[in-house]
């Protein structure tokens, strides 16, 4: 089977409402992706299709920072509902758009005000 894409899938667990801080390295033909200049965004969804968070590398206030070959997501107060979501990450070059990763996001439920 042929995919014009090369995706990761990768599902993440988040705590309600605590600060979404992870970093991602991105590998491309077994080498370090330099995304210098390019441009990641973000979009989470839920099971209705509704967009319940984006985050963006775009200024002028950046959630994503870029840094060559890794991203870092950075947002206080992510999600504060629980529940399974869904999200991809997008990269774009020029008029280019990949989607680099996609995957399931749970928000789980926090014990601790």
């Amino acid at each position: 089977m042929a995919k014009n894409v090369d995706y990761d899938t990768i599902n993440i667990d988040v705590v309600q409402g605590d600060t979404l801080d992870m970093t991602f390295t991105v590998w491309y033909n077994n080498a370090l992706y330099d995304m210098t200049g390019m441009q990641l965004d973000i979009e989470v969804k839920d099971d209705d299709d509704v967009v319940v968070a984006t985050l963006t590398s775009a200024v002028p206030a950046p959630d994503i920072t870029i840094a060559t070959s890794s991203f870092r997501m950075y947002k206080e107060d992510f999600i504060l509902t629980t529940g399974t979501y869904y999200y991809d990450i997008q990269l774009t070059n020029g008029t280019k758009l990949s989607t680099i990763c996609r995957g399931k996001m749970r928000v789980i439920k926090q014990y601790t005000d």
